[in-house]
């Protein structure tokens, strides 16, 4: 349904900026908890309208966050906006 997918990426496109702001402070404060749960979202709202390179980059940072070990959190993050910027 082409109505249907048209309100969900406008839903998506409004979205992912936020959600991208929430996993930046996440990395940025070393809340591996908070970066689990943004990045879960964010991996969930790029499968819904077909993202699946945004969505693989977005697992990555949550499974970081599911390990507790951020230390890779920076270089994914970049390839995570690079992905939402290709999608959106």
């Amino acid at each position: 349904d082409e109505e249907l997918f048209d309100e969900v990426a406008a839903v998506f496109r409004g979205d992912a900026p936020k959600m991208l702001d929430e996993i930046r402070r996440a990395v940025a404060a070393g809340d591996a908890a908070s970066l689990r749960r943004a990045a879960h979202g964010l991996k969930g709202a790029a499968g819904y309208v077909g993202g699946k390179c945004a969505t693989d980059a977005a697992a990555e940072l949550e499974n970081m966050g599911a390990g507790g070990d951020l230390s890779a959190a920076a270089p994914a993050l970049d390839l995570l906006n690079r992905e939402i910027d290709r999608l959106t």
